[in-house]
């Protein structure tokens, strides 16, 4: 499962939730893979948040930063990313640097790109085995 998603994004939190369900139930049978896309236009923060969960992810934490920032309800200012940091036991001065230097940029925009590359245009967007999921058949 691929997840396309943004830490500001209301649809995206309760995404999480249920996907945090379903890892659960299917722990041996899934893997969830996220992807960033930052809505830079309207979600101010998200970008920077992204940055986080990948800064995280440099010292082998990014789920844990990852379920954090969602947790945060959109709480993703820099000071309150930095305290995020020390709650899951980051080396924090080696975060809040990597932030400063924005380090994790081209990751995301990476992440971004290759949205855009799919003709993704809003988070939450997801990919089961490879097809885009478009959510339940709607009643008839």
């Amino acid at each position: 499962l691929i997840e396309y998603s943004d830490y500001q994004c209301g649809h995206c939190v309760a995404l999480h939730a249920a996907l945090k369900a379903v890892e659960h139930d299917l722990a041996d049978r899934i893997l969830v893979i996220h992807r960033h896309l930052p809505l830079r236009a309207t979600h101010l923060l998200a970008q920077l948040a992204a940055e986080a969960a990948e800064a995280a992810g440099a010292q082998g934490k990014f789920w844990a930063m990852h379920d954090r920032l969602f947790a945060a309800q959109a709480a993703l200012e820099q000071d309150r990313l930095i305290a995020y940091a020390g709650e899951i036991g980051l080396n924090v001065e080696r975060f809040a640097a990597e932030l400063d230097d924005r380090r994790h940029r081209e990751a995301v925009n990476g992440d971004f790109k290759q949205a855009v590359a799919a003709g993704i245009k809003l988070p939450p967007t997801l990919f089961i085995n490879g097809i885009l999921y478009e959510g339940p058949p709607a009643a008839e």
